[in-house]
């Protein structure tokens, strides 16, 4: 009897052992967040391992990414701006930007694109004077309507169709994806709320022109003097690529032109030697 008194607790002791001994042999608990070899660990217990080169992006997490049509600048759409890169990773602007759920898209150019915001807004982003700002902001639905509600199975618009009436909702429409045509005119907007596309086809505003863009230049057998010197100048320059052409002679030709005459203000240009004179 007593010999089974003391069997007991050796036996729990012994597995107590090798409990401890599982215990330790168990992975170390990992953290969310990067890992010793490069790797990120996500909150949904998965590892993404990157490829190529990571940029950072301090205090706002990134949600959508476009690149421009030229593919010289890629954009990213964070939770508190829209960045634009590189393709090399160097950061060539930021935007302060309220983002929406998603959505970026370029314009034919290069040098504009849309961001979706809060509240139903989507934000241009240009590029002027030598770096990227704001453009102005316009709402991607009538803030006086409520957004329509369609389903996946009757996707018909209501104004088009009265006899088929939709429940609306207010607030946000979520504009949750942006699209520009290939032709430039029309934005299209992803609404998540209202599960429909909305697309703007409001016409640009522009200034009016105060020259007459149709107007050519006179050949240069119409030229005199100074002028057709010039003209005959300008036919000789490398216009391959950008920058290769002397910017002393172009703009010599262009006062010319606009101020016939008057003399050329070299003070302005006091880099270039008198021998390109």
């Amino acid at each position: 009897m007593i010999l089974r008194l003391l069997l007991v607790p050796l036996v729990t002791f012994s597995f107590a052992i090798r409990a401890a001994d599982k215990f330790a042999e168990a992975p170390a608990c990992q953290s969310v967040g990067e890992q010793p070899d490069g790797s990120f660990l996500v909150s949904t217990n998965q590892v993404v391992t990157p490829v190529g080169k990571v940029e950072r992006i301090e205090g706002a997490r990134p949600k959508d990414l476009a690149v421009s049509p030229d593919g010289a600048t890629i954009a990213v759409l964070t939770t508190a701006t829209v960045l634009l890169y590189a393709p090399d990773g160097k950061l060539k602007g930021s935007v302060k930007h309220a983002a929406g759920p998603l959505g970026l898209a370029w314009g034919a150019d290069s040098l504009s694109l849309f961001a979706s915001g809060g509240g139903g807004q989507i934000q241009r982003v240009v590029f002027a004077a030598g770096k990227w700002k704001t453009g102005g902001s316009f709402a991607a639905v009538d803030p006086k309507k409520n957004a329509r509600v369609f389903t996946a199975q009757d996707a018909s618009d209501s104004e088009a169709n009265p006899a088929k009436k939709k429940r609306a909702k207010a607030g946000d429409p979520q504009a949750a994806g942006l699209a520009v045509s290939r032709d430039g005119t029309r934005l299209y907007v992803a609404l998540g709320i209202s599960n429909a596309m909305k697309a703007d086809e409001r016409p640009y505003t522009h200034l009016p022109n105060k020259v007459p863009l149709d107007e050519m230049n006179p050949p240069v057998a119409a030229l005199k003097g100074e002028p057709k010197r010039l003209a005959q100048a300008c036919a000789k320059l490398d216009w391959n690529d950008v920058d290769r052409a002397d910017f002393a002679i172009l703009a010599r030709a262009a006062w010319a032109a606009q101020r016939p005459g008057e003399p050329f203000p070299w003070d302005r240009f006091n880099r270039y030697p008198k021998g390109n004179r």
